[in-house]
């Protein structure tokens, strides 16, 4: 959900513009991933999934949307290799207590996730603040619904999830609305 508040924020925070396409992008990217989480699953008697998860969750996407704000604006006047230096710096410093207290010592096989972790997060955070540079907030934010996708495809690769219709179904949205979001009618509206 964070690309919607991601562009809802832009418009307050930092006096962004969303036009007809992007509102559309972020539209059908929502709803493919309500499809792909598949509502009726969470609302039935055995599913694991309870409101105070979704809470958490939902809190989680408005943090990262501010976390993108952020960015966008920081971008505007610092270089963007402060901004990856200092993201994970903080980040450290603010949840190193509660890492303390939950310590759990991880297997050595934990390190080569732990390892990936940390590489792929960089990379990811590296690309998305050149993203936020160059790109209007709301339309880095209707392309960031792929993200469902990707994980989804990891899921099936790593861990073998098998694919549902609500997949298939709520994947065809997600692409349709970040191929609506890049498009040239879109582009046009932001860059005249």
């Amino acid at each position: 959900t964070y690309p919607i508040f991601i562009s809802v924020f832009a418009v307050f925070f930092i006096k962004e513009k969303i036009n007809s396409y992007i509102l559309t992008a972020l539209i059908f990217g929502w709803i493919g991933v309500v499809i792909i989480l598949n509502p009726n699953q969470i609302y039935s008697d055995n599913s694991d999934i309870n409101i105070i998860s979704i809470f958490i969750a939902f809190i989680g996407a408005i943090m990262t949307a501010l976390a993108y704000i952020s960015v966008k604006k920081l971008s505007k006047t610092e270089s963007i290799f402060v901004i990856i230096k200092y993201f994970p710096l903080i980040s450290t410093i603010i949840l190193f207590p509660l890492i303390l207290i939950n310590w759990v010592t991880p297997y050595f096989y934990d390190f080569i996730w732990i390892f990936g972790i940390g590489i792929f997060t960089q990379l990811g955070q590296t690309f998305l603040t050149l993203g936020l540079k160059h790109l209007p907030a709301s339309k880095a934010s209707a392309i960031n619904y792929m993200q469902v996708i990707f994980g989804s495809i990891w899921g099936i690769y790593i861990f073998n999830e098998t694919i549902s219709l609500n997949f298939i179904v709520g994947s065809s949205f997600v692409l349709l609305g970040t191929i609506l979001s890049t498009s040239k009618f879109s582009k046009k509206i932001y860059y005249k």
